[in-house]
């Protein structure tokens, strides 16, 4: 084997350098195999101070075996071409060289204006090119990358693509004809190269594809000729946008340009303006390249070049844009696509008809879209997964967007591979749960709201038998009975009111129930929402439903929620503020809770429970009226003390780590712990287990009666019977 050493100078132009002490006859011509379809063609020559296990090697003429004319233009060619080591096996000689008389060529120049400019001269090409070929050995499939030329690199070519000769391998000379067949641009030349799908988004992908298709075909037809078909394609960060265009050119085989609007930034005036204009330029170009072609021209991250309110610079910026989209009117053949994280931000002058006239949204992926997700992410990896730990992984990970189950993916495939498991064994579903209890979606990394992963289940709850079916039934049922809700006509719940005395496990409740049905959950209290600056409250009430609706489907608690949006007051100051959070409050309400979307194949209204509030509060008397009508906070639940049975049953849970004797009655506790709530026999629990240590040494293995009684006697109720009764007898 013969470690190979790239050389792209002139003076090695189709030259394979070998050591003398192999033995080979230098001076003919020999195809060096690359791969399975692709050779180089070159002349053997000798070199005496190059080590045996050595060779220098130009890879200037590129030979596709079994790719027809058609083809060539696929994908980078010069990609395919790298190899570390060549054999000597791997050498075919080539029996006889004959000189061309016809020759047919394409022509691939860099960019879009040296086509436009050298599309008129081929005369001058033709003449230019016979003197390139002179030097070179050719045969039809022939892709000439003429990196060392100096001649093609003042003419900006890129390729020369020799699509037929009258001879299998042949020497262009003076009297060889030479034919130009097209001439075009390296985006164009490149257009086809494969990009992956990311899956999972194909009604959306349907209607993007459908935009470009309409826009190749905007001036064959007279209806539409006044409007173009741009689209704004907006998302969460991560979602899959700007893979979803390149897919989309791969698919269409047109070719793409691409702003991303923070590299376009200068300090300097008019530079940016400047880059902007090029850019436009040169996706008109390329459209006019081909009859109803199309360029498709990406404005990734279009935020940063529009705002509702911009500075003086980025106004200019912005007016430059709108103006270039305007002109786009006139000019067919440019499918522009603006992707952007935070539509709101943007200038609506720039969002309306003709600039842009329709708008996608890419929404955090639904269970079945994460599981053809992480089906295809899973096979280019190299991962076997069978159906049912898709199924499963994919109901691990609600609020994950394409970002996030391409980090999970990669991290399953180290842990596998650490664990010197076998990539093709499908049984690694626990592999796939550690991996996914170790990471957190990047729509709840930082920002507002505790993102709460608990372990417990609503059976270790003891107790509260009427809230748990209650909170069952508005929660579970929209996950598991969809069709029966969907028969009735049932819309699933928007919020739910906890209120009763302190200590009676309204938190708790709320995260077991959460974590029983596998949704993600937001808990935040109300003083921390609060805010001194004016609108800065609003704000951020704002941004927490928008980070719930992220990652739905999600419960967003709210504890103390009597703190955030009280009873409108008769103070001028206060009752202003309360009422601006409020109204906040309200319109986020009214606009969460379910997502109405048309199935495009049965044409049916389908509703998803999407994010469920559930407010907690032991002042129900402050909440404003306007907060609890239906279709707002639809059930109000009261969370009372327990009773006798309820205590025995908290207790029995309570110890079921802790050793007793023989000698405990836990009945008779549960009668003497009239008014005492959840928290207070939680409290009880540890004191009679501290009472125990105390009295009767470290070395105690059992807790008796006699430290329960103790421990009762040093502790009253957080409760009182005056609490109880005003609970009981209040009413909304």
């Amino acid at each position: 084997m013969l470690k190979v050493i790239n050389n792209t100078s002139f003076f090695s132009l189709q030259k394979l350098f070998v050591s003398t002490q192999l033995n080979i006859q230098p001076g003919q011509f020999v195809l060096v195999n690359i791969n399975v379809s692709v050779y180089i063609i070159c002349r053997l020559c000798a070199k005496r101070d190059l080590h045996p296990s050595y060779c220098i090697l130009n890879k200037s003429v590129v030979y596709l075996k079994d790719i027809g004319k058609l083809q060539i233009f696929r994908g980078k060619i010069d990609t395919h071409t790298d190899c570390k080591y060549i054999s000597c096996k791997n050498l075919t000689i080539i029996d006889s060289i004959h000189n061309l008389k016809n020759v047919i060529v394409s022509l691939v120049f860099e960019n879009a204006n040296l086509t436009a400019k050298w599309r008129l001269k081929t005369s001058t090409l033709r003449l230019i090119i016979k003197e390139v070929l002179k030097t070179l050995v050719v045969s039809s499939d022939t892709v000439v990358l003429p990196g060392c030329i100096t001649a093609c690199q003042k003419l900006g070519i890129y390729c020369i693509i020799v699509s037929k000769t009258d001879f299998d391998y042949g020497k262009v000379i003076s009297s060889t004809s030479i034919s130009i067949d097209h001439v075009i641009s390296k985006n164009w030349f490149e257009s086809n190269r494969v990009v992956p799908n990311i899956g999972g988004v194909e009604t959306i992908y349907s209607a993007l594809k459908e935009y470009c298709i309409l826009e190749s075909k905007r001036f064959n037809s007279c209806f539409s000729s006044q409007f173009n078909n741009n689209v704004l394609l907006s998302g969460p960060s991560g979602c899959g946008k700007t893979t979803m265009v390149l897919h989309l050119a791969s698919d269409c085989g047109f070719p793409l340009l691409s702003i991303i609007g923070p590299e376009l930034s200068n300090p300097q005036p008019g530079t940016t303006e400047k880059a902007l204009k090029k850019i436009f330029e040169e996706a008109k170009l390329l459209a006019s390249e081909k009859p109803n072609g199309i360029c498709i021209l990406l404005l990734d991250q279009v935020e940063c070049l529009s705002s509702k309110k911009p500075a003086s610079h980025l106004a200019r910026i912005q007016s430059t844009l709108i103006h270039l989209l305007d002109s786009l009117i006139n000019s067919p053949g440019v499918f522009v696509v603006a992707t952007t994280d935070r539509s709101d931000m943007l200038s609506p002058a720039l969002r309306r008809p003709p600039r842009f006239t329709s708008e996608l949204m890419m929404g955090v992926p639904t269970e079945s879209e994460r599981q053809s997700m992480l089906s295809i992410m899973s096979k280019e990896c190299g991962l076997d997964v069978c159906i049912d730990t898709c199924n499963e992984v994919a109901h691990l990970t609600p609020g994950y967007v394409a970002a996030d189950l391409e980090l999970l993916v990669s991290d399953t495939v180290r842990e596998i591979l650490k664990k010197a498991s076998n990539l093709r064994n499908e049984n690694n579903l626990d592999i796939w749960r550690l991996c996914v209890l170790r990471m957190r979606p990047s729509t709840l990394r930082g920002g507002l709201g505790i993102v709460s992963n608990s372990d417990v289940k609503i059976s270790d709850l003891g107790g509260m038998s009427h809230p748990k079916r209650i909170l069952t039934r508005a929660i579970e049922w929209p996950f598991l009975y969809k069709d029966a809700l969907k028969r009735f006509g049932i819309p699933p719940t928007k919020g739910i009111l906890l209120y009763g005395p302190p200590g009676c496990a309204k938190t708790s409740l709320v995260r077991a129930v959460a974590s029983g049905n596998n949704v993600t959950f937001l808990a935040v209290s109300a003083a921390s929402l609060y805010s001194p600056y004016v609108g800065d409250a609003e704000r951020t009430v704002s941004q927490l439903f928008h980070r719930a609706r992220l990652s739905a489907p999600a419960i967003l608690f709210i504890d103390e929620i009597d703190g955030l949006v009280g009873c409108r007051g008769d103070d001028a100051r206060e009752k202003g503020a309360n009422e601006r959070i409020l109204s906040s409050f309200l319109i986020e309400m009214d606009g969460i809770g379910t997502k109405a979307q048309r199935s495009h194949s049965t044409n049916e209204e389908i509703i998803e429970p999407l994010v469920i509030v559930i407010g907690a509060t032991n002042q129900p008397r402050l909440l404003d009226s306007a907060l609890l009508r239906p279709g707002r906070f639809d059930h109000l639940i009261y969370i009372g003390p327990p009773d006798r049975n309820e205590r025995h049953e908290i207790l029995l849970k309570l110890t079921k780590k802790i050793p007793l004797g023989s000698s405990v009655d836990l009945e008779c506790i549960a009668d003497k712990t009239l008014l005492y709530s959840g928290a207070d026999l939680a409290i009880l629990s540890k004191e009679a287990a501290l009472t125990a240590m105390i009295e009767e040494g470290m070395n105690v293995e059992k807790i008796e009666q006699k430290h329960w009684l103790h421990a009762l006697e040093n502790m009253k109720p957080s409760l009182s019977q005056q609490q109880i009764d005003f609970y009981k007898n209040f009413s909304f």
